[in-house]
């Protein structure tokens, strides 16, 4: 999520024992075909201890380093992993998972986004934030499908990817409260941050060289616009959001979510508008089933921040 300070001011499991007590990791079946993407198939006694990665940089302008970091782990993963099948979908139509596989992801940030902000020295600017912003939305998608189904042809309605479950015009209607109280609460946070003399707290502007020059200044608005507001909602909403709500219930699983979307952003003057926009976003797609408004509202929202730049906002 960038932020908009730039331009001024279920359903039955298919399983019947846990991995790891009440963690949410669910074993298949031994007497059932290997269905459920699980963390450990008894098959094949093999655990998927997984490390990965949580899909977001503190500065999403520096993706590179963190992108390369995920792609030399990718073979570990893959090998650590056994050959499970798809998880049956609840209810909903969305996945089963609990909290485990999400969590893991979380956890292999750190690391990650330190490799990030050394690499990112050595590249410039404009160009780390196209190039990692294309890699980096490849391979949150790899990494959220290898931690939960790694089943083929792809299901994408597990992780909300479908139809609104609600009729157009109240969906339309909710897209634009939800990107008008985004747009308002940060404007209203700046304010008030401004006004308690709290410039600690003022986001920053976004530099004027993050754009490629000419007309490639199109492949960063959809670096920024597109591609990660599309990698964003899939691992924070239809992922780690996801995974919350089957563990701890949908208003703890927005909160903790939007908290982790927030806190993964690395700017202590960003947090709080991200935070709010976090509440925003996972209360829309709970309500309407789908990631895709959100998706929609994510991309407006760094859409406005990027063409800030463009126009001199």
């Amino acid at each position: 999520m960038l932020p908009v300070r730039n331009i001024k001011a279920g359903g039955r499991r298919d399983s019947e024992k846990s991995l790891l007590g009440n963690s949410g990791i669910v074993l298949a079946r031994h007497s059932a075909p290997r269905r459920t993407g699980c963390f450990w198939c008894p098959e094949i006694g093999c655990a998927r201890n997984i490390i990965a990665q949580a899909g977001i940089v503190g500065n999403e302008t520096n993706g590179m380093g963190y992108t390369i970091s995920v792609m030399i782990q990718l073979p570990l993963i893959n090998a650590m992993t056994s050959q499970c099948g798809k998880r049956d979908a609840a209810a909903d139509g969305r996945g089963t998972w609990g909290l485990v596989p999400p969590a893991l992801g979380v956890m292999a940030l750190i690391p990650s986004a330190i490799l990030t902000s050394l690499l990112a020295v050595l590249l410039p600017l404009s160009v780390t934030t196209v190039i990692g912003a294309a890699l980096l939305a490849i391979v949150q998608l790899a990494l959220v499908w290898l931690l939960t189904t790694r089943a083929w042809p792809l299901e994408p309605r597990l992780y909300g990817l479908k139809r609104p479950n609600r009729p157009w015009w109240q969906v339309s209607i909710s897209v634009v409260f939800v990107l008008g109280a985004s747009l308002g609460g940060v404007q209203l946070y700046l304010m008030a941050v401004t006004a308690l003399g709290l410039d600690y707290l003022i986001p920053p502007d976004l530099p004027g060289d993050l754009l490629l020059p000419g007309g490639l200044a199109i492949l960063t608005v959809i670096a920024l616009a597109v591609l990660t507001p599309f990698a964003e909602e899939v691992f924070f909403r239809g992922f780690l959001l996801r995974g919350l709500i089957n563990r701890w219930g949908v208003t703890p699983g927005i909160v903790v979510s939007a908290a982790v979307f927030a806190g993964m952003h690395f700017q202590p003057a960003v947090m709080v508008p991200v935070f709010i926009t976090g509440l925003l976003l996972g209360s829309l797609y709970w309500q309407t089933g789908s990631l895709w408004p959100g998706v929609f509202v994510h991309g407006a929202q760094n859409l406005v921040a990027t063409l800030g730049i463009i126009f001199g906002l």
